[in-house]
């Protein structure tokens, strides 16, 4: 029946007739309008008594308008931050320095050069230097003096170490004997000259079984 009685009070154009009576509505006005003066009064120590009637009205609780402007201030605080950051990140330019030691797996079209046109297509600086003997492996370049030579000048960002094409994909432990010691060496080779810098293995494709 509550129900009912808000839906006449509230929205009285979409009474039905039918379900309440005129002088049931008007009853219903009264208790109504005699609960919200019993929630007015107050006692002798000028507190308002309590009540059981279900027919209190409750109000709604106002939001904390401080609380809410803090809140909106910190979010375009934080959205103004990661814009800035964007855009310091976005027109910043990188330069790294590059070394190549490999054979003409690296050396044939300039494969260096193609990394370098790369990165300035990005917007970015690729100084780079190399080693590229024909055939050579990794042991080899573990005792030429020329790659020696380059990787103690130092600064490297990354030194990039190509293997010999067939060695890889010989059978494991011959892999063990003839890559992984010269790998290991130059590794240790460049760590040492260049402590922040870092080594980077290059596979070559793989050739046809014949």
């Amino acid at each position: 029946m509550y129900c009912e009685i808000k839906t006449v009070l509230r929205t009285p154009a979409r009474f039905v007739p039918g379900k309440l009576t005129k002088s049931e509505i008007r009853t219903c006005k009264e208790v109504i309008r005699e609960t919200f003066a019993d929630r007015k009064s107050t006692d002798a120590n000028g507190k308002k008594p309590q009540t059981d009637n279900k027919y209190i009205k409750t109000e709604k609780l106002k939001p904390n308008k401080k609380g809410k402007r803090k809140v909106k201030i910190m979010k375009y605080i934080i959205v103004f931050f990661v814009l800035i950051s964007c855009i310091i990140a976005n027109g910043q330019s990188i330069t790294k320095r590059v070394l190549f030691l490999g054979n003409s797996y690296t050396q044939v079209n300039n494969l260096p050069q193609m990394v370098a046109d790369a990165a300035i297509s990005a917007g970015d600086t690729l100084l780079f230097d190399s080693n590229t003997p024909g055939g050579y492996t990794l042991q080899g370049h573990s005792t030429n003096a020329i790659s020696l030579a380059k990787i103690a000048a130092g600064n490297w960002d990354y030194v990039v170490l190509q293997e010999q094409s067939q060695l890889p994909s010989f059978p494991i432990d011959q892999v063990e004997t003839e890559v992984f010691p010269y790998a290991h060496l130059l590794d240790s080779i460049i760590n040492a000259e260049n402590p922040c810098g870092e080594t980077v293995f290059y596979m070559t494709w793989g050739r046809k079984k014949r």
